[in-house]
Protein backbone atom coordinates (compact mmCIF):
# COMPACT_ATOMS: atom_id res chain seq x y z
CA UNK A 1 0.00 0.00 0.00
CA UNK A 2 1.17 3.76 -0.70
CA UNK A 3 -0.19 6.52 0.34
CA UNK A 4 -2.24 8.96 -2.64
CA UNK A 5 -0.28 12.57 -2.93
CA UNK A 6 -2.55 14.36 -1.48
CA UNK A 7 -2.79 11.70 1.43
CA UNK A 8 -6.93 11.27 0.45
CA UNK A 9 -6.26 7.25 1.22
CA UNK A 10 -4.33 3.93 0.36
CA UNK A 11 -3.95 2.63 -2.56
CA UNK A 12 -3.51 -1.36 -2.27
CA UNK A 13 -1.44 -2.98 -5.40
CA UNK A 14 -2.28 -6.39 -4.89
CA UNK A 15 -0.16 -7.91 -6.95
CA UNK A 16 1.22 -11.53 -6.48
CA UNK A 17 4.46 -11.53 -5.37
CA UNK A 18 7.60 -11.30 -7.61
CA UNK A 19 4.98 -9.66 -10.07
CA UNK A 20 5.63 -5.53 -11.44
CA UNK A 21 3.04 -2.83 -12.60
CA UNK A 22 3.49 -2.50 -16.42
CA UNK A 23 1.11 0.84 -16.30
CA UNK A 24 -0.51 3.52 -13.96
CA UNK A 25 -3.19 5.25 -15.18
CA UNK A 26 -3.22 8.56 -13.13
CA UNK A 27 -6.38 10.66 -13.29
CA UNK A 28 -6.84 13.89 -11.35
CA UNK A 29 -10.29 15.26 -10.29
CA UNK A 30 -11.43 17.49 -13.25
CA UNK A 31 -11.27 21.20 -11.94
CA UNK A 32 -7.40 20.41 -9.93
CA UNK A 33 -5.71 20.89 -13.17
CA UNK A 34 -7.12 24.42 -14.19
CA UNK A 35 -7.43 27.72 -13.13
CA UNK A 36 -10.39 27.95 -11.50
CA UNK A 37 -10.31 30.16 -8.33
CA UNK A 38 -10.03 28.04 -5.17
CA UNK A 39 -11.22 31.61 -3.46
CA UNK A 40 -14.70 31.52 -5.00
CA UNK A 41 -14.99 28.21 -5.25
CA UNK A 42 -13.25 25.92 -2.31
CA UNK A 43 -15.39 22.95 -3.05
CA UNK A 44 -13.75 23.21 -6.71
CA UNK A 45 -10.08 24.20 -6.24
CA UNK A 46 -7.74 24.74 -9.41
CA UNK A 47 -4.34 24.09 -8.23
CA UNK A 48 -2.06 22.96 -11.64
CA UNK A 49 1.36 23.75 -9.61
CA UNK A 50 0.20 21.16 -6.54
CA UNK A 51 -1.49 18.75 -9.76
CA UNK A 52 1.82 18.71 -11.47
CA UNK A 53 4.24 18.08 -8.57
CA UNK A 54 1.39 15.49 -7.35
CA UNK A 55 0.80 13.07 -10.36
CA UNK A 56 5.35 12.91 -10.18
CA UNK A 57 4.98 11.90 -6.68
CA UNK A 58 2.53 9.35 -7.18
CA UNK A 59 4.49 8.01 -10.23
CA UNK A 60 7.44 7.14 -7.87
CA UNK A 61 5.83 5.72 -5.34
CA UNK A 62 4.26 3.19 -7.94
CA UNK A 63 8.08 2.74 -9.03
CA UNK A 64 9.07 2.53 -5.18
CA UNK A 65 6.78 0.97 -3.11
CA UNK A 66 5.59 -1.61 -5.59
CA UNK A 67 8.85 -2.66 -7.02
CA UNK A 68 7.59 -1.76 -10.58
CA UNK A 69 11.13 0.40 -11.42
CA UNK A 70 9.44 0.15 -15.54
CA UNK A 71 6.31 1.19 -14.50
CA UNK A 72 4.71 3.76 -17.62
CA UNK A 73 3.02 6.47 -15.98
CA UNK A 74 -0.37 6.61 -18.50
CA UNK A 75 -2.06 10.87 -17.76
CA UNK A 76 -5.45 10.15 -18.74
CA UNK A 77 -6.56 14.14 -19.13
CA UNK A 78 -9.87 14.82 -18.09
CA UNK A 79 -12.46 16.09 -19.89
CA UNK A 80 -14.44 20.28 -19.77
CA UNK A 81 -17.56 19.85 -18.31
CA UNK A 82 -20.74 19.49 -20.89
CA UNK A 83 -22.01 22.49 -22.64
CA UNK A 84 -25.24 21.91 -20.43
CA UNK A 85 -23.20 22.08 -17.41
CA UNK A 86 -24.27 25.48 -15.01
CA UNK A 87 -20.92 25.63 -13.58
CA UNK A 88 -18.99 26.92 -16.49
CA UNK A 89 -20.48 29.91 -16.20
CA UNK A 90 -19.29 30.83 -12.68
CA UNK A 91 -15.93 29.42 -13.45
CA UNK A 92 -15.55 31.49 -16.48
CA UNK A 93 -17.85 34.73 -16.48
CA UNK A 94 -18.73 36.93 -19.16
CA UNK A 95 -17.52 38.71 -20.64
CA UNK A 96 -13.86 37.23 -21.16
CA UNK A 97 -16.12 34.05 -22.12
CA UNK A 98 -19.52 35.08 -23.15
CA UNK A 99 -20.69 31.61 -24.62
CA UNK A 100 -20.65 27.94 -23.28
CA UNK A 101 -18.76 27.01 -25.83
CA UNK A 102 -15.94 29.58 -24.82
CA UNK A 103 -15.97 28.27 -21.47
CA UNK A 104 -16.04 24.63 -21.92
CA UNK A 105 -13.34 25.22 -24.57
CA UNK A 106 -11.04 27.03 -21.82
CA UNK A 107 -11.63 24.58 -19.22
CA UNK A 108 -10.68 22.15 -21.64
CA UNK A 109 -7.34 23.97 -22.87
CA UNK A 110 -6.35 24.08 -19.36
CA UNK A 111 -6.73 20.49 -18.92
CA UNK A 112 -4.83 19.74 -21.77
CA UNK A 113 -2.01 22.18 -21.08
CA UNK A 114 -1.08 21.46 -17.38
CA UNK A 115 -1.62 17.37 -18.53
CA UNK A 116 0.78 17.82 -20.83
CA UNK A 117 2.83 20.51 -18.03
CA UNK A 118 2.58 17.22 -15.42
CA UNK A 119 3.80 15.13 -18.74
CA UNK A 120 7.05 16.93 -19.12
CA UNK A 121 7.90 17.04 -15.47
CA UNK A 122 7.96 13.34 -14.97
CA UNK A 123 10.30 12.83 -18.19
CA UNK A 124 9.74 11.43 -21.66
CA UNK A 125 8.45 7.90 -20.00
CA UNK A 126 4.89 9.40 -18.88
CA UNK A 127 2.18 9.56 -21.81
CA UNK A 128 -0.56 11.98 -21.65
CA UNK A 129 -3.71 9.79 -22.93
CA UNK A 130 -5.95 13.16 -24.65
CA UNK A 131 -9.36 11.77 -23.93
CA UNK A 132 -10.83 15.38 -22.93
CA UNK A 133 -9.69 15.88 -26.15
CA UNK A 134 -11.48 13.55 -27.70
CA UNK A 135 -14.87 14.87 -25.76
CA UNK A 136 -14.01 18.38 -27.15
CA UNK A 137 -13.86 16.41 -30.47
CA UNK A 138 -17.06 15.40 -29.95
CA UNK A 139 -18.66 18.72 -28.98
CA UNK A 140 -19.09 17.66 -25.26
CA UNK A 141 -21.90 16.14 -26.39
CA UNK A 142 -24.27 15.38 -23.71
CA UNK A 143 -24.75 11.53 -24.46
CA UNK A 144 -21.18 11.37 -23.09
CA UNK A 145 -21.80 12.61 -19.90
CA UNK A 146 -24.20 11.28 -16.94
CA UNK A 147 -27.26 14.03 -16.31
CA UNK A 148 -24.88 16.12 -13.62
CA UNK A 149 -23.35 16.83 -17.09
CA UNK A 150 -20.21 16.40 -15.59
CA UNK A 151 -19.31 12.48 -14.90
CA UNK A 152 -19.15 10.06 -17.80
CA UNK A 153 -21.83 8.36 -18.94
CA UNK A 154 -21.21 4.70 -20.56
CA UNK A 155 -20.64 6.17 -24.21
CA UNK A 156 -18.11 8.15 -22.50
CA UNK A 157 -16.50 5.96 -20.22
CA UNK A 158 -16.19 3.87 -23.68
CA UNK A 159 -15.06 6.68 -25.13
CA UNK A 160 -12.23 7.19 -23.06
CA UNK A 161 -11.21 3.20 -22.60
CA UNK A 162 -10.50 3.35 -26.44
CA UNK A 163 -8.41 6.79 -26.12
CA UNK A 164 -6.70 4.50 -23.34
CA UNK A 165 -6.42 1.75 -25.29
CA UNK A 166 -4.84 3.75 -28.10
CA UNK A 167 -2.63 5.32 -25.52
CA UNK A 168 -1.01 2.35 -24.40
CA UNK A 169 -1.10 -0.25 -27.55
CA UNK A 170 -0.09 2.51 -29.85
CA UNK A 171 -2.77 1.31 -31.93
CA UNK A 172 -6.12 2.22 -33.67
CA UNK A 173 -9.12 1.33 -31.97
CA UNK A 174 -11.42 1.71 -34.58
CA UNK A 175 -9.88 -1.02 -36.10
CA UNK A 176 -11.36 -3.30 -33.09
CA UNK A 177 -14.34 -5.12 -34.77
CA UNK A 178 -17.35 -4.59 -32.92
CA UNK A 179 -18.32 -8.15 -32.34
CA UNK A 180 -14.72 -9.12 -31.07
CA UNK A 181 -15.17 -5.86 -28.27
CA UNK A 182 -19.28 -6.74 -27.72
CA UNK A 183 -18.13 -10.27 -27.01
CA UNK A 184 -15.49 -9.72 -24.14
CA UNK A 185 -17.79 -6.95 -22.07
CA UNK A 186 -20.44 -8.07 -19.92
CA UNK A 187 -23.55 -7.33 -21.12
CA UNK A 188 -22.28 -6.42 -24.63
CA UNK A 189 -22.20 -3.23 -26.11
CA UNK A 190 -26.07 -2.18 -25.86
CA UNK A 191 -25.88 -0.67 -22.86
CA UNK A 192 -23.22 1.88 -24.42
Amino acid sequence: QWEIANNEGPITTDLPAGQTWNYVVEQEYSTRPTNISPTLFPSQLGNPAQFISDTKTLYNDVKTKSNSPNVKPILMETWSRSLSNSSLSSWYPSPTYPTQLSRATEMQTELHNYYNQAQANIGSVAQVSPVGDEFQADNWDNSLYQSDFYHEDNEGGLLASLVLYQTIYGADSTLISYSAMNSQLTGGLAAY
